[in-house]
């Protein structure tokens, strides 16, 4: 299991990105995805407030492929 903290700092890295693509949690993923799209819905409370579902590990890590990718 991934430590929380091991990431903090280095999200520029390609490869700790796809560490945490690859291996992360979906916290991990969801930590990722809110330090590269600070205008995103991905914390459960913001996706239940917009009228949305929690994303589960998989969605996260599909949209953070397509953000790595884009």
């Amino acid at each position: 299991m991934l430590d929380t903290h091991k990431y903090i700092g280095t999200y520029y890295d390609s490869f700790v990105q796809l560490d945490i693509l690859e291996n992360g949690t979906r916290n991990d993923v969801i930590n990722w995805l809110c330090w590269n799209d600070r205008n995103g819905c991905y914390r459960d409370d913001d996706a239940i407030a917009e009228g949305y579902d929690p994303l589960t590990l998989e969605e996260a890590r599909d949209i953070m492929r397509g953000q790595i990718d884009g």
